[in-house]
Formats: C-alpha cells, sequence, structure tokens
C-alpha cells in the first residue's frame, strides 16, 4: 500500500491471504491493528528498509523498478501495457499545454484516516490516467468510492492542489537507414508528456516513459523523462589549427573532403563548408541579426546538388526534406484543428543546425514560400490559428532547385534564371549565396576519372569544428574597426548594381557582406587567446571576392545594364506617352500603379467608358510595355518595369506643376522684353530656383539685372506677356 501504492482494501486482501498462509496464523484484531499501524504511520517495509534491503535480490524481486525496454515506436504492442520503455524518437508536433492537479488528498471524515497520492509520480500513473479520461469532477467521484478505511458509509473530503504540466507530442521513429523503410513502420505516434522538460522538444530526443492505453484505448506512452539525443558538440578541438587555422590549402583540401565523388566545383563546396560555419546570430552595427547563411543552389539536373546535400546530412547532421514529397508544412508547420496541435515543420526542428532542402522547384513559389518569406528574415515563426505557437528557427539553410527551363541555354542571360525561379523580389534577398550549377562547368574528362577518395580533411576533425562554430554565440565575433570600414565601403561601390526586379544587391547587403565574412573568419579559426572570433578586412576581401564571383557568373552586370536601358525613355516617346497618359488613360495607369492586382471588374466601375473602350485603353498600355497581367491566383493587373519609371515620372512632373503655381512670376505690365537664349545652358532659375538648363531671357521694369529663366517658368511668362 505504501510502497507499491496499491489499493488500501486491495492491500488489507493480500495481507489476509499471506496470514492464511501462517501455521498459526495472526488473529483477525491483530491482522487489524498490524494493517490500521502501517496505514496511519505511512511505514514503508519496502527496498530501503535497512533490514530487509541485507536480504533483497532486486533481480528477483516482483516489487523492484523494471528497467525501461528498448523499444521503437513501431513495436508498440497491447502486451508492453505497464511496462517502462525507452524510445529514440523524432518530435513533429505538440498540442497547446495542458494542465491538472498534481495532488489528491482523501480524508475519511470520520476516523480522519487520510491518503495523498502524487500524480506526477510513474507510481501513480494509473491514477494520473483516471484524471486524464474523466477530467476533475469524473475524478473525484472516482474517489468516493476507493477503499480508504473501515468506516461504512463514510463521508470523504478530497482535495486537488498543486499543478502539473501536460500535452500531447506527435511523434515518429527516428529513420534508421538499416531497417526497410515502410509507411507504417513511421506513422506519427500521440504521446502524453507529462511535465515539462528543460530541453526543447522540437528535435530528436529519447523518452522514458510507461506504456498503457489512452484515450479510445489508443496505445500510447505517458513520457516522464526526455533526453536530447544528439547535442551538437565538439568532442574535440584537435586538429583545428592544422586544418583551418593555419591550412593555405584550405579551399582544395574542402574540395577534397566533401563528397569527393563530385569534381571540379571547390568554390559550390567552399560555400556550403561557409554555410555550415555560419554563427547562428550576430551582433552588427549594435543590433542582433541573423548570422545563419542560406544557400540556394540552382543549376541543371546531375550536377552534383543533391550529392553534396546528402553528404552534408549523412556526415555532419541535421535534417533533409525532399521538395517532391514535401510542402510547406513540411518546412514551416501544420495545424491539425480537430486535434488542436501544430506539426513544426524541418525549419524549426533544425533550429540552430542545418537543414537540406532538395527540390525547392516543387514547391509553389507563388502561395507556399511567400508564407516564409518573413520567417526567413526574423528566424521565429509565430502561428495564430485554432491553435496558436511560436517556434524559433535560427537555421542554416543549404537548398537545390532546377531552373523553370530546365537548362541555362535557354535564357539570353543567366540571371533570368533567377528572375523566373522567384515570383517575388523579396525571395531572392532571403538568400546570401545563389549558386549556378551547369553542366558545361566540369569536363567530360573529369567526371570520367571521378572516384571516392579518402577525405584531407579528417572527418571528426571536420564534424567537430562545424559543431565548434554551432555553439559560438552572437558575443564570440568581433568586427574590427577597419573591417566595418571595409564592409561599408564596399558596400557603396557595390549600390550600383541594385536592381528592384532581381536584388541579388539590395538595401541589407551590407548585413550578407557580415555574414560571410564573419562566416570566413569562422571557417579559417581566427581566434585570439580569450576565445573571440576576430573578422579583419582580409575576412572581408575574401567574402567580397566571393560574392562578386557569383555576380559574375551569373552575367548580373549585364542584366543590371541591360535593364536600365530598356527603361531609359527617348525625347520623341516621351513626348508621345505624355499625350496618350491623359484622361481616362491616365486613370487607369494610375489605379493600377496605386493598387497592384487590380481587376478589371473594378476598372470598370472606376471609368465611366465601355468595356470595349477600357479594353483598348488597356492593350495599348501592354503594347508599350507598360502594364502587365499580375502573377498569381488572383490575377489583375500590374506595372512592368518601364511602367513604373514612367510613372515616376509623371509623378515627378506633376509635383513640379504643383510647384510652380507656387512661383512668383512677374505681372504682365512689368515685363519690357522676354527673349530665347540662343545658347541655353545650365543654371538656378531666377524665378522656381530649381537647376535646370535655362532657356529664356527676361527683362523686367526698374530691375537692372537681366533674369533667366528655366523652359517651365519661361514659358508661363511668354504666355502672360502675350495676354497683357
Amino acid at each position: 500500500m505504501n510502497f507499491c501504492k496499491v489499493e488500501p482494501q486491495k492491500a488489507l486482501t493480500s495481507l489476509r491471504e499471506w496470514n492464511a498462509r501462517n501455521k498459526p496464523p495472526l488473529s483477525e484484531t491483530e491482522l487489524g491493528i498490524i494493517f490500521q499501524s502501517a496505514s496511519r504511520g505511512n511505514y514503508n517495509y519496502g527496498c530501503d528498509d535497512p533490514i530487509l534491503k541485507k536480504f533483497c535480490s532486486k533481480g528477483a524481486c516482483p516489487f523492484s523498478e523494471k528497467e525501461p525496454i528498448e523499444i521503437r515506436l513501431s513495436d508498440m504492442r497491447a502486451e508492453l501495457d505497464t511496462f517502462p520503455v525507452r524510445v529514440k524518437v523524432q518530435v513533429m508536433g505538440e498540442s497547446n499545454k495542458k494542465m491538472c492537479c498534481k495532488t489528491v488528498s482523501v480524508e475519511c471524515l470520520e476516523c480522519g484516516e487520510r491518503q495523498s497520492y502524487d500524480l506526477s509520480s510513474p507510481k501513480n500513473y494509473k491514477l494520473l490516467l483516471e484524471r486524464l479520461r474523466h477530467g476533475q469532477e469524473g475524478f473525484r467521484r472516482r474517489f468516493q468510492s476507493t477503499p480508504l478505511c473501515d468506516c461504512e458509509k463514510a463521508k470523504r473530503r478530497i482535495r486537488f492542489s498543486g499543478s502539473l504540466d501536460y500535452r500531447l507530442l506527435y511523434c515518429q521513429d527516428v529513420i534508421d537507414p538499416k531497417v526497410k523503410w515502410e509507411e507504417k513502420t513511421y506513422r506519427t505516434e500521440r504521446l502524453v508528456l507529462i511535465g515539462e522538460p528543460k530541453e526543447a522538444v522540437l528535435k530528436k530526443v529519447k523518452i522514458e516513459g510507461i506504456v498503457t492505453a489512452f484515450r479510445r484505448d489508443d496505445i500510447t506512452i505517458l513520457i516522464y523523462k526526455v533526453e536530447p539525443l544528439e547535442k551538437p558538440i565538439p568532442s574535440s578541438t584537435e586538429g583545428f589549427d592544422e586544418y583551418f587555422r593555419n591550412n593555405e590549402d584550405l579551399i582544395e583540401d574542402i574540395d577534397g573532403s566533401v563528397q569527393t565523388y563530385i569534381r571540379g566545383r571547390p568554390i559550390e563546396k567552399l560555400l556550403a563548408t561557409l554555410v555550415l560555419h555560419s554563427p547562428y546570430e550576430l551582433i552588427y552595427e549594435g543590433e542582433r541579426i541573423r548570422g545563419a547563411l542560406n544557400d540556394l543552389q540552382l543549376g541543371e539536373t546531375k550536377t552534383g546538388k543533391s550529392d553534396i546535400l546528402e553528404w552534408i546530412e549523412t556526415n555532419v547532421g541535421g535534417e533533409g526534406v525532399r521538395g517532391e514529397t514535401a510542402r510547406r508544412t513540411g518546412l514551416g508547420f501544420s495545424v491539425d484543428p480537430e486535434a488542436k496541435a501544430i506539426f513544426w515543420g524541418v525549419l524549426p526542428r533544425c533550429d540552430k543546425e542545418v537543414c537540406m532542402i532538395d527540390g525547392l522547384d516543387h514547391f509553389d513559389t507563388e502561395k507556399e514560400l511567400p508564407q516564409l518569406r518573413e520567417a526567413m528574415a526574423k528566424q521565429i515563426l509565430k502561428v495564430s490559428m485554432a491553435v496558436s505557437g511560436v517556434a524559433l528557427y535560427r537555421t542554416r539553410i543549404i537548398a537545390s532547385a532546377n531552373p523553370r527551363q530546365r537548362t541555362f541555354r535557354k535564357y539570353t542571360n543567366m540571371a533570368e534564371a533567377i528572375r523566373e525561379f522567384f515570383n517575388d523580389p523579396t525571395l531572392v534577398t532571403r538568400w546570401d549565396f545563389v549558386v549556378p550549377f551547369s553542366r558545361e562547368d566540369v569536363k567530360a574528362e573529369e567526371i570520367a576519372k571521378a572516384r571516392t577518395t579518402p577525405p584531407k580533411i579528417p572527418l571528426d576533425v571536420f564534424r567537430n569544428h562545424v559543431f565548434w562554430a554551432w555553439n559560438l554565440e552572437p558575443e564570440d565575433i568581433i568586427f574590427k574597426d577597419e573591417a566595418i570600414e571595409e564592409i561599408e565601403r564596399l558596400f557603396i561601390e557595390l549600390q550600383e548594381y541594385s536592381s528592384d526586379s532581381l536584388p541579388l544587391v539590395h538595401a541589407e547587403y551590407k548585413r550578407v557582406l557580415a555574414r560571410v565574412s564573419a562566416s570566413y573568419a569562422v571557417l579559417t579559426h581566427n581566434v585570439d587567446e580569450l576565445g573571440k572570433v576576430n573578422v579583419t578586412k582580409e575576412h572581408i576581401t575574401k567574402a567580397y571576392d566571393l560574392l562578386w564571383g557569383l555576380l559574375e557568373e551569373w552575367e548580373y552586370n549585364l542584366y543590371v545594364a541591360g535593364e536600365r536601358k530598356e527603361i531609359e525613355i527617348e525625347g520623341a516617346e516621351w513626348q508621345e506617352l505624355l499625350s496618350f497618359l491623359t484622361g481616362d488613360v491616365w486613370k487607369i495607369f494610375s489605379s493600377i500603379a496605386n493598387k497592384k492586382g487590380l481587376q478589371r471588374a473594378v476598372l470598370l466601375t472606376m471609368v465611366d467608358k465601355s468595356a470595349r473602350t477600357i479594353d483598348s485603353y488597356l492593350d495599348e498600355l501592354k503594347k508599350r510595355n507598360l502594364i502587365e497581367h499580375a502573377k498569381g491566383y488572383r490575377g489583375g493587373y500590374q506595372l512592368m518595369d518601364k511602367g513604373i519609371a514612367v510613372y515616376r515620372k509623371m509623378m515627378s512632373l506633376l509635383a513640379e506643376k504643383e510647384e510652380m503655381k507656387n512661383v512668383e512670376q512677374p505681372l504682365a505690365e512689368r515685363i519690357l522684353r522676354i527673349t530665347q537664349i540662343e545658347k541655353p545652358e545650365k543654371g538656378k532659375c531666377n524665378y522656381c530656383g530649381i537647376e535646370a538648363v535655362l532657356c529664356w531671357q527676361i527683362e523686367e521694369f526698374g530691375v537692372r539685372e537681366l533674369k533667366r529663366a528655366c523652359s517651365d517658368c519661361g514659358q508661363a511668362i511668354l504666355a502672360r506677356f502675350k495676354e497683357g
């Protein structure tokens, strides 16, 4: 009763059965006194009793705690009921946090007999199950009939105290490469976590608990212990200086260590290794920013992209997901409203580690990836649906994808492949590296001689160095003043190549330079005597050379130059557009500019013209490359790059005309003479004060000096002079 926590009446029955075998047996009165004494004094004649302990054989004792049995979730059977088990699982999701009482106390109001039960103890798991199945009031009724003492029809006082956390976990077996994969082998099972463990449970963990039946007779495990299955902590720092800090052939050695069968891709392997060595966060310009690098390998099939990802998952760690079989739910989250549970995807599960996404082109870039856009920037996923939850994912990402046209030969400019791949240009800014993989990069002779060779950097040294990088905190990375100045200088230089339609270089490119250079400093193990990683000007230069090399591979400078040439508007064309963009046409054009994806049906309500007339206006705007059909399920219209440039120029012109209304011009009777300047020259207009080409010369009564005016002011003064 006190040791095995059986019910009092059952304990008394067992005592009577034992007494019946005694010769002679104890009297019923004496037996009752012994039982009442043990119950009231809460005496425990168990394994820890000093006398019994000398004669106890735990191996043969039916009351000793059973050693947990190692099983897989797929092995759960009814025959394991009540057995303690130990299982290695991958946590896939969790319910909202739940709460029940921690302690239940039962007291007889007749004799004062009292008994307390701690529901957080594994010994009382059956009582906890009763509470979870029937709720608090059903649990209370159960104790009204529970044997406690010999009082007949005695009244009981039942008290609940304390609070016990619990929640449902949805888990799968950890994939074993030696076991044949079957759907039934890796089904998601619902388990019950008792208490709130110190360690996060969104990873691979080892759990210990008791097999039992839960609601609707589902077999489950009541989990009382959770431990991380694998902590990415370096087992040794041996070889760090030899292979990383003082290695002049580091790039060559990385090429000869990472998936050695793949030949002719030293830079691609270097970039993947930089991702592995990127700190999860940095302190830069006084702010904590994302430090984890994101690498997109965009290229043709059979060029080694997937092989590099598989090598990292097998030999370093992290988790991979295949685009052919996963959708957004495989990356971020999904919500089961019936179970009221969130199933977290691979990105939050790999927090502070690395995630490999093979086949990103199989995701819907119009619907699914934009939902992760902000999460990729802020590294946090917030869910506010039928179930609410928050998960961090400071995750390094290496993804592979094929271009939409499958081969680069179909693009007039390499960069067009990136632009076509992403529907939303903002998504481009979330990737620090976009790396081209072309079949033409490696000669056939080199591929023919490809063999798997022993790694130049021992695998355990490589893995330990990566784990060391994963354990760096933002405070461990120090940017030298010279490094910060160099980043600022290079950022200004690179802004010449910014593009709205394909922002490989963008307004936050300073942070890209900071992330890549910090990763380079970590990779080369530039650590001082205090254990801090110092980022120097040399690392900034190496980062810049890598990034510039990628821009050249994509022919990005040609793309930007061609884009800017396309939107240049010549004088004759501009005059034609000025005469075209008036009245209802301007109303339609400006409305589309102010609201992307504006529907034709809405335009019909805005303009008092027939549908045929409005369609003709839209056709003319499309012929002039000013508007296009918006992509996505909503459709509608949006401005093209040229349309954006025209709209900005028109709005600037309208603003100048608005300013002209406020310009103080001379009265007609004060104008003596107005003439055109034979050779116009740049200067400041005497009337509007704008720096412009001065085309007119005005002589006023009572003013000795001749005044010069820009074209707009001159035309306005001339019109006033003629009217006068």
